[in-house]
């Protein structure tokens, strides 16, 4: 018998759009025993910039191996319960850790060490307990990253599915779109943006 899925809630993200970076990122936080499944989006790259766009899943599971208190900028990785080991993340990886309120912690990694206690950029907004989830999600264009498109003349694309065109690699985890291009980040932030995305938590 095959298993029914079904709609657990949905979530929409609008226009963004940023100052001088050089990536346009959109957080999709998880929902608990959910899986994120991407429904319908349209972005704007710009004239003549060079560059892609992921959809980006978790690629590995930790928790946090030590208790954290309110705008801490360091977290453990307890490697006894991790699906990824500490020596394939890097600088500039992003993690997301789930704090005690359920809220996802979306950051990245500032620094890393031949240890498992790895700087973030973003401090907690509240506590994390230990055995809290550790999501690792890597740079953009990692091994199991969903790409979507690239070119280097296009200016708007928008695509749909009334099942999903991306769907999260496990249950719980977050995602981030991510645009990212080799154009100035001047010209990026006149030019590139996500325009929307729509997202359904599903079941299965």
């Amino acid at each position: 018998m095959g298993v029914e899925a079904y709609l657990e809630a949905a979530a929409s993200f609008g226009f963004t759009q940023p100052t001088t970076a050089l990536a346009v990122n959109v957080f999709i936080p998880g929902k608990q025993a959910k899986r994120i499944s991407i429904l319908s989006y349209s972005l704007t790259t710009g004239t003549a910039l060079s560059g892609a766009v992921f959809m980006v899943p978790v690629s590995g599971i930790s928790q946090v191996g030590t208790a954290m208190t309110a705008a801490a900028t360091a977290f453990t990785w307890n490697t006894a319960k991790s699906t990824d080991k500490p020596s394939n993340i890097a600088t500039g990886d992003y993690v997301v850790l789930v704090q005690d309120d359920s809220t996802y912690l979306f950051t990245q990694l500032t620094g890393t060490a031949t240890t498992s206690t790895f700087a973030v950029s973003a401090g907690t907004q509240t506590t994390i307990a230990s055995a809290n989830a550790v999501y690792y999600l890597a740079s953009s264009g990692n091994a199991g990253h969903y790409k979507v498109v690239a070119g280097t003349t296009l200016t708007t694309y928008t695509d749909a599915s009334d099942i999903g065109r991306f769907f999260g690699s496990v249950l719980g985890g977050p995602m981030i779109a991510v645009l990212s291009t080799s154009g100035s980040g001047t010209t990026l932030a006149q030019t590139g943006a996500w325009n929307y995305i729509s997202i359904a938590y599903i079941n299965v």
